[in-house]
């Protein structure tokens, strides 16, 4: 995605210094996008000395995205609020949910009314140790939780297929 402040991304690299701490817990994490803060991001990894950590990958296409996903354990949706951005959807949520992904995802997002801790992990907007606490949460979980939770937002994903977004938008504005 974008990397901008209300996205979140300092939050995962915050958790991922965190998590460091705790040698016996393995973890990787890929950041997949760009943006005007991109050198920040990177700076901040330098810093933490997080590169064995958190890889930075510039914006990749769909089918590559798509293996990015299938490929991880989990996705992170950190989004923020702050004092003149708000998260609208994520797309990213919606994409990850349909590849039954595990997703740990803020409390701010716009998605929020549409998920629930069947479907999702849900942390606190803003605050990274709630952010940790729930990314232990996940590791922790069993792979038939993980299932479960993966086929409920899987579900969900559904609900943002092409042909119902424009149904219900056309009914919204064009029917009485």
């Amino acid at each position: 995605g974008r990397m901008i402040g209300y996205k979140g991304v300092d939050l995962i690299i915050e958790a991922a210094l965190k998590l460091k701490e705790n040698p016996e817990i393995k973890y990787h994490i890929n950041l997949i996008g760009s943006g005007i803060n991109v050198n920040k991001i990177r700076n901040k990894i330098k810093t933490y000395n997080l590169q064995n950590y958190i890889q930075l990958i510039d914006f990749v296409e769909k089918k590559e995205l798509i293996k990015f996903i299938d490929n991880s354990e989990f996705v992170i949706i950190p989004s923020k609020i702050t004092k003149n951005e708000y998260e609208a959807g994520p797309l990213s949520l919606i994409e990850a949910m349909a590849r039954k992904k595990v997703c740990i995802v803020s409390n701010s997002i716009g998605f929020i009314d549409f998920i629930n801790k069947d479907s999702a992990i849900i942390f606190k907007s803003n605050n990274v140790n709630d952010l940790l606490s729930k990314m232990l949460d996940a590791i922790s979980l069993t792979e038939k939780k993980r299932t479960e939770i993966g086929n409920e937002a899987f579900k969900i994903s559904e609900n943002f297929k092409y042909e119902i977004i424009s149904k219900k938008t056309e009914e919204f504005l064009f029917l009485p």
